[in-house]
């Protein structure tokens, strides 16, 4: 399942039937779909990484956003075998194209 720390409702979707998402390729031709979280009417191209368990954000995206950062940490894998503590965000809205999803876990 999602990971849901502590005191965090489970993620929750709701995906109209039929369902297509919108999607580009960016300049590294990495798939992107267009995301607003908490109702932005911004949308963000955002890598969509469908073997990520986790979206990440860095923590200036995150407060400018207005992510819930939480108390909790975990221990995430680097690129060089090593190992980073990494904070926990709650987007409480976002959506990808018409998917609307709720309690969004980020790193």
């Amino acid at each position: 399942g999602v990971l849901a720390p502590a005191g965090t409702p489970p993620q929750e979707a709701t995906l109209p039937a039929p369902t297509r998402i919108p999607a580009t390729r960016d300049l590294a031709g990495l798939l992107t779909v267009p995301v607003r979280i908490a109702g932005d009417t911004t949308p963000i191209p955002s890598v969509f990484d469908t073997g990520a368990g986790l979206s990440v954000a860095t923590t200036t995206t995150a407060a400018r956003l207005g992510l819930r950062v939480l108390p909790d940490s975990v221990d995430v894998g680097t690129i060089t075998s090593g190992m980073a503590r990494a904070a926990l965000g709650v987007a409480p809205r976002l959506t990808v194209g018409p998917v609307e999803l709720r309690n969004v876990v980020f790193l």
